[in-house]
């Protein structure tokens, strides 16, 4: 990585993604809420600073821009993405990603991917939301074989439309998650 290093305070955190135009560390999963620095450490670069603020909850669903729209990052079961093209079908299981839904029941090792399937539940109770209708995941935790990613598996089934492009977002203690589409059959 050529010498790149993030830390908070003295902690260095832990990389899963780096190129010229982003970096992705993995915050501590014992990280205070309140305001925080992190610091981006460069080879023959000066640092470079940023604050911002750690809390409890700060839900957000992964999405891939797709000209003007952000699709949900949605997988079907075999781990192909749901798009307008393969879109989800009535009673198949959808697996959506995100992150920062706060901690879990049992807390997985910061840094390293998830290996055992439906293991580390989320600790707070988050429900996903289409047209203020509520849909409550099967399973809500760490995403098996990723690092510091949420999944939620929910089944295609009613409230659910067919044949449409619905807007989904997820709750957890009051917050919510941004908005993203998700194609349906």
């Amino acid at each position: 990585m050529g010498g790149l290093t993030v830390t908070i305070g003295e902690r260095l955190l832990p990389l899963f993604f780096a190129s010229p135009g982003q970096i992705n560390p993995q915050l501590p999963s014992d990280l205070g809420a309140g305001d925080q620095t992190l610091v981006v450490h460069a080879e023959d670069q000066p640092d470079a600073t940023g604050r911002f603020t750690v809390q409890r909850n700060a839900p957000g669903l992964f999405y891939r821009q797709v000209g003007s729209k952000a699709y949900l990052v949605a997988l079907h079961s075999d781990g192909s993405l749901a798009t307008p093209k393969s879109p989800a079908r009535c009673g198949e299981r959808i697996t959506a990603l995100g992150t920062g839904f706060g901690p879990y029941q049992v807390q997985p090792l910061d840094g390293f991917a998830v290996l055992s399937p439906g293991t580390n539940k989320l600790a707070d109770h988050t429900q996903l939301i289409f047209e203020g209708k509520i849909i409550e995941p099967e399973f809500a935790g760490a995403a098996t074989g990723r690092v510091g990613m949420v999944a939620f598996r929910f089944p295609i089934a009613d409230p659910l439309p067919v044949a449409a492009t619905i807007e989904i977002k997820a709750r957890v203690n009051g917050h919510e998650s941004n908005t993203a589409l998700l194609p349906l059959e």
